[in-house]
């Protein structure tokens, strides 16, 4: 690799912007920092300021130029995936399929028999304000549960139930109306032709294993289906099972708002 030569505070930002663009021409791993560049005199700089792809954030000091990446990634996670790059001796499939960027890894977990929106940085401030129940930081999942729950099923769900000795946090719990077209799960969900199912959203601020399957559970309608469709204001929309894309400023904001 071809050693950068350190830039003079003389220099202009097109000068700078264009000894970047060939610096990152290189192929380095994501989320790796690059000390590029000593001596350049600003104290910061974005990288729209500098012409770059927004998802580089430049930072400067008197002493020395700093170039790292901020990414933050939307994937659909098919059922049979577990949240994680490694296998656990399951039979489920991992994250590694998926064609990755190098060292980013899952904010938060679905389980494998979930489906839906999963995020993924390399920023490991994301972890605390996206998860920690003191930020209150919404996520919506859609259910389908056996049988159709009563007004009052739904009103205990939003209340807070005690799931394992805790109660779990207050929630909005919805019937969906209309009911959703989803497309068919592999493997396929299980069906009773005696036994209806039903479509709910739930509106949660916290995260406990498998809470959203234990609360249906505990109002007399198991979960058949999961499906985390929303985080913030940021929804799945149209992305496609076992597709990916890294987000737009527009759409990390999105994820970040309450």
């Amino acid at each position: 690799m071809k050693k950068q030569q350190p830039l003079d505070a003389t220099q202009s930002p097109a000068m700078v912007a264009r000894v970047l663009a060939v610096a990152l021409e290189i192929p380095l791993l994501f989320g790796d920092f690059w000390r590029l560049l000593e001596g350049f005199g600003a104290d910061f700089f974005t990288a729209r300021a500098l012409q770059l792809p927004w998802y580089y954030q430049i930072l400067a000091t008197r002493r020395s130029f700093i170039v790292c990446l901020r990414m933050l990634i939307a994937f659909n996670k098919p059922y049979g995936v577990i949240s994680q790059f490694t296998p656990d001796g399951s039979p489920y499939r991992t994250l590694a399929e998926f064609g990755f960027p190098k060292c980013v890894y899952p904010i938060g977990r679905l389980d494998a028999d979930s489906e839906g929106l999963l995020l993924l940085s390399e920023e490991p401030e994301l972890n605390q304000r996206l998860l920690h129940p003191r930020h209150a930081h919404e996520r919506e999942y859609w259910v389908q549960v056996e049988r159709v729950p009563a007004a009052e099923a739904l009103r205990q769900l939003g209340k807070g139930l005690v799931i394992q000795g805790r109660k779990t946090l207050p929630c909005r719990a919805r019937m969906l109306q209309p009911q959703p077209e989803m497309p068919p799960r592999q493997p396929p969900v299980r069906f009773r032709k005696t036994v209806p199912t039903c479509w709910l959203a739930m509106e949660l601020t916290e995260g406990k294993n498998r809470q959203v399957r234990r609360m249906t559970s505990a109002i007399g309608h198991p979960a058949l289906r999961l499906m985390r469709v929303r985080i913030g204001q940021l929804e799945l929309a149209n992305l496609e099972p076992g597709k990916w894309k890294i987000l737009s400023d527009a759409e990390r904001k999105l994820v970040l708002a309450q």
